[in-house]
């Protein structure tokens, strides 16, 4: 359902731009003295009228500042007329086109809620949705954590159980081959008959159907660490992806991850980490028990500040570092060109 965007209840501010007075010292010419550029304030009536934005599926992009108030330009070029405004937090800037240095957005009148008009604003006060970066942020900020079983609602910091930092693009490629991820791939003995896959125990339908959605599962293959067979679900409910490790070897309900499953060959331990619906991303530890022959679940981590990028990405660098692929939770992902991020999880003694 698309959403519906209503009207901004926003105070503008005005600014005055005033032009100083520069003194030029006795006995120098004139125009050896580099003259102050005259800046002109502008009006709301300055600005062209523009179409109300109702629904945001409509917005070819979203801009957002850092800066404590933002210049709205008539023109693009910076001798145009320009009228200051404070950012609030709520204030939202519709972007419609990306020009040379400036972008051209709509923008609805705080006080005149049915009043948009069209303005300019420069690319050093403003950085486009697909291009916001991590930097800056505290990725270790949580929601909730739930470690052996146990559940902490008011820890609000992952730093006891695992730190997050940035890495750049280049240290995660050093390592993506090296990793200690068992590689999980289709065994043979899984048959396909076009409708499920089978095998002893195992019957897996391609396609499932009830009252609340419609499920599709996809086989990924077979991990001999904890050997199980792997399989990818979706439904048509909503978007998440959810992974699932099955025995074949007797009836079995299955194991289910949240993302896909990073398997430390050497630990026999199973990371995951995926987006979260609501906010952030999940990430998730549990230890295959060969004598059990079951998971034991030790860490479960929200992460409020990134969103995952890739569940595949998770790779185990070492007993205790993990890397993967990350971007801010405002990054319009839908731009092919948008900001990918790299980020270490660094585990401690306590999430084992």
């Amino acid at each position: 359902m698309k959403k519906i965007v209503t009207g901004i209840c926003l105070t503008l501010v005005m600014v005055s731009c005033k032009k100083d007075a520069v003194a030029t010292p006795e006995g120098t010419p004139k125009d050896s003295v580099q003259q102050p550029v005259s800046v002109q304030k502008a009006e709301i009536a300055d600005f062209k009228e523009a179409q109300q934005v109702d629904n945001i599926n409509d917005v070819p992009f979203v801009l957002y500042s850092k800066t404590d108030s933002v210049s709205f330009y008539t023109e693009p070029k910076a001798d145009a007329r320009v009228l200051k405004i404070k950012n609030d937090k709520l204030n939202h800037y519709y972007g419609f086109k990306d020009l040379k240095d400036f972008f051209e957005i709509h923008y609805t009148i705080a006080y005149q809620p049915n009043r948009t008009i069209t303005v300019y604003v420069s690319k050093k006060e403003f950085t486009k949705d697909s291009q916001l970066s991590l930097q800056g942020t505290d990725l270790n900020e949580i929601r909730s954590s739930t470690v052996k079983g146990v559940d902490d609602f008011k820890t609000k910091n992952s730093v006891h159980y695992a730190t997050v930092s940035i890495i750049d693009e280049a240290a995660y490629g050093q390592v993506q081959g090296k990793s200690l991820n068992e590689k999980i791939t289709p065994n043979p003995n899984v048959h396909f008959d076009g409708n499920a896959w089978s095998l002893n125990f195992l019957k897996i339908s391609k396609k499932e159907v009830d009252e609340e959605a419609e499920y599709s599962n996809q086989y990924i293959g077979y991990s001999p660490v904890t050997q199980r067979e792997f399989f990818v679900g979706e439904n048509s409910y909503n978007s998440d992806r959810y992974y699932t490790a099955y025995r074949s070897s007797k009836q079995d309900e299955g194991t289910t991850f949240l993302g896909y499953p990073a398997v430390n060959t050497m630990l026999k331990v199973v990371a995951s980490i995926a987006p979260n619906q609501d906010v952030g991303s999940d990430f998730t530890l549990s230890r295959y028990n060969p004598q059990t022959d079951r998971f034991e679940n030790l860490l479960y981590i929200n992460f409020t500040n990134f969103k995952a990028a890739d569940s595949q990405s998770l790779i185990w660098v070492t007993s205790k570092i993990l890397y993967f692929k990350a971007h801010h939770l405002n990054t319009n992902t839908t731009d092919p060109d948008h900001k990918t991020e790299y980020l270490k999880i660094e585990l401690t003694d306590q999430s084992f």
